[in-house]
């Protein structure tokens, strides 16, 4: 990234952390308000399973249920965690693009989330083939118990036959009625005594099927209202973060726009003053020039007055020597003093 894509995006996640920090802020939980409540951790930033993690989330919204007090906290707090998260994540993003211009981090926390929506997609996947199953064994159960209904009402009616021979044998004859009796006395209490044991069998075994259908639906039932809850919460803070993202999209495009316009009015402010360096520097070349020429002519001047006034001076000491123009002496008819005898 350049230098001023870097800006743009540090100023963006400034603005975004703390725009996060004054949501923190306004969704804090006191220690009183969140007693009884789960200490949740964001499933991004836990080494943990996802089932730990959602089975310490739904124990969370079990407690939850006690009051509106304790859910509206609990909300808070979901909230309050998926809020710091975020502004850890953009903290780091923010000091990464200081440092290094880079966004490594940013891109970890995306694929730890896709990372953690892959496995609730799994889990969902292996709910529904467990909700397959026990479809399918409530089926068996039923199927086992129509069953075992129909074998007993068969040996029920089995029984009724068998006494009702009985009693025909016991009509039609009477020389062997004493010793069939204590045979079919016999053997009906040997059958009896299998059907009664085959009869409590069956119905520890349907006492046990009813126990294991109630057990499997009350698990049903607290899975599917566990799961309508999280999937009615989930849709509430997706659509908080869609208008969320909107609004800050919204703001972050008004900046980006007022951005721009002040980079197009600094450019031309720039080329302005570029202008009127320009000019500077080529008024104040010009000035140095003139201001050199200026200097040599005084030069110049100054050597032909020094010059003029040697000159001047030489003239007139050659007239003073030479007695010309105003120092020529005059003529007198006085003879010279003699000196030594001699004349000059």
């Amino acid at each position: 990234m350049d230098v001023f894509e870097t800006f743009i995006a540090k100023a963006v996640l400034q603005t975004s952390v703390d725009q996060l920090a004054i949501v923190g802020g306004t969704l804090y939980v006191s220690s009183e308000n969140a007693e009884g409540l789960a200490n949740l951790v964001h499933p991004n930033s836990s080494p943990r399973a996802i089932e730990q993690l959602l089975a310490e989330e739904n124990k969370a919204i079990l407690i939850s249920r006690q009051s509106p007090t304790v859910a509206d906290n609990h909300i808070r707090k979901l909230l309050s965690m998926e809020t710091n998260y975020l502004q850890s994540v953009m903290e780091n993003t923010y000091l990464e693009l200081d440092q290094n211009r880079s966004f490594f981090s940013l891109q970890e926390s995306v694929g730890k989330s896709q990372t953690r929506a892959n496995e609730k997609r799994d889990l969902k996947e292996r709910e529904i083939d467990l909700r397959k199953e026990i479809s399918s064994l409530r089926v068996l159960i039923s199927k086992k118990t129509r069953d075992a209904e129909t074998h007993i009402l068969e040996s029920n009616l089995l029984i009724a036959k068998l006494k009702d021979e009985l009693t025909e044998a016991k009509r039609s004859t009477k020389g062997e009625e004493e010793f069939v009796s204590r045979l079919e006395r016999v053997r009906e209490s040997e059958r009896v005594a299998l059907f009664d044991e085959e009869e409590r069998e069956m119905v520890e075994k349907r006492d046990n099927y009813k126990r294991d259908i109630e057990y499997e639906h009350r698990v049903t039932v607290e899975i599917e209202s566990w799961l309508n809850e999280r999937r009615s919460h989930l849709k509430e803070l997706l659509q908080f973060w869609i208008e969320k993202s909107k609004v800050d999209i919204a703001t972050k495009e008004g900046q980006l726009q007022e951005l721009i316009a002040n980079r197009e009015a600094d450019l031309k402010r720039k080329e302005e003053a570029e202008q009127r360096l320009k000019e500077a520097r080529q008024y104040v070349e010009a000035e140095l020039v003139r201001r050199e020429q200026i200097r040599i002519e005084q030069e110049e001047q100054a050597v032909q007055i020094k010059t003029t006034v040697r000159i001047q001076a030489w003239w007139r000491m050659m007239m003073v020597r030479r007695g010309l123009g105003q120092f020529k002496k005059k003529k007198t008819n006085q003879p010279e003093p003699k000196k030594n005898g001699l004349r000059k």
